[in-house]
């Protein structure tokens, strides 16, 4: 029996990944390989590459607070940001305004609104140069969106950096990578918790853990904008809903609020992962236990006669 953790896209939300590889490893609960989408595949190779949390922990908290990513100015990125949930006043709206302009003009010439050569530079405080899949200690892939072609890539071979690269490339704001023809964005797109893809490669019992952020009737829909981006953030969810639905266990970090580049946050994710991994940690003891493995067989099948999407598997 294969049991695999698939761990969802969130940015800094992230960390609460690590609370639930905490928890699990507390309990001594074994899995065989992640699969992660965006922040997820940051962790999960990470993880595998290092095998201490705690320095997995230090590593990411100290990119996060590096001048690289100071000089992101990523808060920026967050058109509708009001500090809070009162109304922001008049100078705060026109501000928004001023800088979502700036921002579409930029989007408009460029290819993204980071470049290359810092988010190159921001994975090199993290990775080694040249670290490859091949050098973890266990194995791990992300998923990207290829837009040429509409597939989803699970990527298990090759350079890490650029995998990682890949799996976080938020449209528009990071720079896409090309690999093998294909351009390559964040797999959050279409998995934003890669469950399916934990089956077709072979898992029969999967660990879900959603650190990303449901669609708030309380964000603002004052434009155009703002309302077709909650149209579809409702068309997302709906897909990822399902995803989550093929899971044996789902854990949801109390983290929504978190905003996604709010780097101080990083103490608070982590403990919220590690209790909410501890609140259902019975439950996954029951879906990990090789007793219930011939009740979940005919249901991993299902999943393979009826995926989701469209796969080009690199492993």
């Amino acid at each position: 029996m294969k049991v695999a953790l698939a761990l969802g896209g969130g940015s800094v939300r992230g960390f609460a990944h690590l609370g639930v590889l905490e928890a699990l490893k507390k309990h001594d609960i074994k899995f065989d390989f992640i699969v992660g989408t965006s922040a997820g595949g940051i962790i999960g190779t990470l993880y595998a590459f290092k095998k201490d949390i705690y320095e997995c922990y230090k590593v990411l908290e100290n990119a996060a607070h590096s001048e690289i990513v100071k000089e992101m100015k990523l808060q920026n990125y967050k058109l509708n940001h009001q500090g809070d949930k009162e109304d922001a006043g008049r100078i705060q709206k026109f501000l928004s305004t001023v800088r979502g302009a700036m921002l579409l003009r930029k989007s408009l010439v460029h290819r993204s609104m980071v470049p290359v050569e810092t988010i190159q530079e921001f994975f090199e405080l993290i990775y080694p140069r040249g670290l490859t899949f091949e050098d973890l200690e266990m194995p791990v892939y992300t998923v990207a969106l290829d837009i040429i072609s509409g597939k989803d890539v699970v990527i298990g071979t090759g350079e890490v950096i650029k995998a990682v690269r890949a799996t976080s490339a938020i449209p528009g704001l990071l720079p896409p990578v090309e690999l093998d023809g294909m351009i390559l964005v964040d797999g959050g797109t279409t998995q934003k918790v890669p469950v399916e893809s934990a089956y077709l490669l072979g898992a029969d019992v999967v660990i879900a853990v959603d650190v990303g952020r449901d669609p708030s009737p309380e964000d603002p829909l004052e434009s155009g904008l703002e309302i077709m981006w909650r149209t579809e953030d409702w068309s997302n969810y709906r897909l990822h809903l399902k995803q989550l639905s093929m899971a044996d266990v789902v854990l949801k970090p109390r983290i929504s609020h978190i905003e996604w580049y709010d780097t101080d946050a990083a103490e608070f994710l982590f403990k919220e992962g590690y209790e909410e991994a501890l609140k259902k940690i019975d439950e996954i003891k029951r879906a990990t236990s090789p007793s219930l493995f011939r009740k979940l067989f005919g249901r991993k099948k299902k999943f393979y006669q009826e995926p989701l999407g469209k796969y080009v598997i690199l492993k």
